[in-house]
């Protein structure tokens, strides 16, 4: 049964095969379409790898490379080429032609016209056409040249012939001399003279020449442009100052220098004020209000009518928000708009505009035939206005000739006038002796160097810090309140206010000459130097004791931590220390001898003497 099963299995798929009409090359490949699919899903990835693993899959790439084949090979499928292409009609054997002898002649011909196999194995077996280069058949600027030639037909037409036909013809009318082409050498007259006579014509263009030129270089310096020649600015190099900065000028031309210098100082000054005056605060009459801030950000944005108070006015304002009853709906305008021109329309615009045309042709011709008729006031117009222009043309000149001695600007900076360099008359002397030396002559050259246009304005360059300043208040330095409470009793978790006063109640004068002021100190008095601690102070051991202790002894060596640090800056000595700790001891003895206040055994001081007692165990 299996075997009939089989053979019936084999028959009935060569009855399909003859009707599918498909010839293969192959004896694999086959007509996949006539054998049942599976069924099977499609939308996962595992029946994709089914499909391409399947005897159906296989011969569908079977069938697909056996039609590419018969492509390349016939150029097309068997099943679908004529008979006249399969199969040719036998008319009998070619013995009669095969038994004519060639002759080595055409034996050789034949030999030269068989190809090399190199060259057949080298070119191109597939039947199939190439595919069509559509560039290749295009080409560059079609329609601009189209366009090109359709105009110049068109001007051919009128008489105008395009450039290079003209340059042509021009070239026919007048043609080049023709070159004289040298003969022989032996025939070319040529000069002679004697190379060792001093009257040598090739040494004339070096008559007159330095010595160093004739030994060394014998070439020409390469000629420098008119330009270079001519100064940046006519201002003389030294400016001669007016008589009035004299060492003993006279009474008129002082006072002139005077008023001058009081001129440039009376525009500075309201040049400044107008500055100081535009970014002036308002007064409280002109600061912006929030509804003036309204007003002005909604200026624009709302319609405002002029006769807001006159009657009707609300009536006019609503027609003219209304729609006109008149004029068509909003859809239907639309349409009417977008509706398509008819022939009948485009013919009359047509028309029009070629009638439009052909009037202003008319009008412009007329206006040119009334031209002839005011050929006298034409010329008076032509004659005014070369006036004019030559009248323009030495303004030119003029204001060129009056900015020929002011400085250019060269760079960002505008130049500026340095300042007068005058003496009061408080200030005059009679001889030189006592004169009293005013300017400074780098400066003035600088000025001078600017104002001729050698070098542009500049300024001193602007620091600029890279990064920000980052303030960091450290533990050994910080900055101390004195108002900050030194004792603290503790009564039911509460800090009571301090029982002592913090500073010495002093006046002292004398001491401000052992404390000078400084730059670098809030103040230079002694009392924010001084607290004197009373002597039964309690400390308790809970962090805000321990914090007023810390900062009761930081209050009182404020002095001796930073004459301490100034000196420990470059490196760290007992020494030092010590010697700081003897100077503010014996400045607090001769405070307290000065002022009868305070005490030289402070509590700040026994800490020091007991530094001063440790180092000394140590040395």
């Amino acid at each position: 049964m299996a075997a009939g099963s089989n053979s019936g299995g084999e028959k009935r798929g060569s009855k399909s095969h003859a009707d599918s009409g498909f010839l293969g090359l192959r004896p694999t490949s086959v007509d996949p379409a006539l054998r049942r699919r599976r069924r099977g899903p499609r939308n996962k990835k595992r029946g994709w790898r089914r499909l391409a693993e399947e005897p159906l899959g296989l011969e569908v790439d079977q069938f697909l490379d056996d039609v590419r084949l018969q492509e390349r090979t016939t150029g097309g499928l068997l099943a679908e080429a004529p008979n006249e292409k399969l199969f040719f009609v036998d008319t009998g054997s070619k013995k009669k032609e095969q038994s004519k002898k060639k002759t080595w002649v055409q034996k050789k011909s034949q030999r030269l016209q068989k190809p090399l196999r190199v060259d057949l194995t080298l070119e191109n077996q597939s039947k199939i056409p190439a595919p069509k280069d559509i560039l290749a058949h295009q080409v560059p600027n079609a329609k601009k040249l189209r366009r090109k030639k359709e105009l110049w037909e068109k001007l051919a037409k009128q008489g105008e012939l395009p450039r290079e036909v003209r340059k042509a013809q021009a070239r026919l009318l007048s043609p080049p001399a023709p070159k004289v082409k040298p003969g022989p050498q032996d025939i070319v007259e040529r000069p002679f003279y004697d190379l060792w006579n001093p009257n040598n014509p090739l040494d004339k263009p070096l008559v007159g020449q330095d010595e160093f030129f004739l030994e060394q270089t014998k070439k020409k310096g390469v000629r420098r442009p008119p330009r270079l020649h001519v100064k940046p600015s006519q201002v003389p190099a030294v400016e001669v100052i007016p008589a009035g900065a004299s060492y003993n000028p006279t009474f008129e031309d002082h006072q002139a220098l005077l008023r001058e210098a009081h001129e440039v100082e009376l525009q500075r000054e309201k040049e400044a004020e107008k500055l100081e005056r535009q970014l002036a605060l308002p007064t409280t009459e002109q600061a912006a209000t929030q509804e003036s801030v309204f007003r002005e950000m909604c200026e624009g944005l709302l319609e405002e009518s002029d006769g807001e108070d006159e009657p009707g006015c609300a009536e006019r304002a609503e027609t003219d928000d209304g729609t006109d009853e008149t004029s068509p709906p909003g859809p239907a305008g639309a349409e009417k708009r977008m509706e398509k021109k008819t022939e009948q329309q485009r013919r009359r615009e047509k028309a029009a505009r070629k009638l439009r045309v052909q009037q202003a042709a008319l009008r412009a011709a007329r206006l040119q035939h009334q031209e002839l008729f005011r050929l006298r006031g034409i010329k008076a117009q032509v004659a005014r206005r070369l006036a004019e222009l030559a009248r323009r043309k030495e303004q030119r000149r003029m204001r060129r000739l009056a900015e020929a001695n002011k400085p250019r600007r060269l760079g960002r900076l505008k130049y500026q006038d340095p300042d007068i360099d005058v003496q009061l008359s408080s200030e005059l002397s009679g001889s030189l002796r006592t004169l009293k030396p005013e300017g400074n002559i780098l400066r003035d050259r600088f000025k001078s160097f600017q104002k001729r246009n050698m070098i542009e304005p500049r300024e001193r360059a602007k620091f600029k810090r890279k990064y920000k300043v980052k303030l960091v208040e450290k533990r050994a330095f910080r900055e101390i309140q004195l108002g900050y409470p030194t004792e603290v009793d503790v009564v039911g978790g509460e800090m009571p206010p301090p029982t002592f006063p913090l500073t010495p109640r002093v006046t002292v004068t004398d001491c401000d000459l052992l404390f000078p002021k400084s730059s670098h100190w809030s103040t230079g008095r002694a009392k924010d130097y001084i607290a004197v601690k009373e002597k039964y102070a309690k400390y308790l051991p809970h962090s805000a004791g321990r914090c007023a202790a810390k900062c009761f002894r930081k209050a009182q060596c404020l002095i001796v931590e930073r004459l301490t640090n100034s000196m420990m800056m470059h490196g760290r000595n007992n020494g030092k220390k010590l010697m700081t700790v003897r100077i503010v001891k014996h400045a607090f003895e001769i405070i307290h001898l000065l002022t009868g206040e305070g005490s030289s055994n402070s509590y700040a001081i026994k800490k020091k003497d007991e530094l001063e007692r440790v180092a000394k165990s140590n040395r």
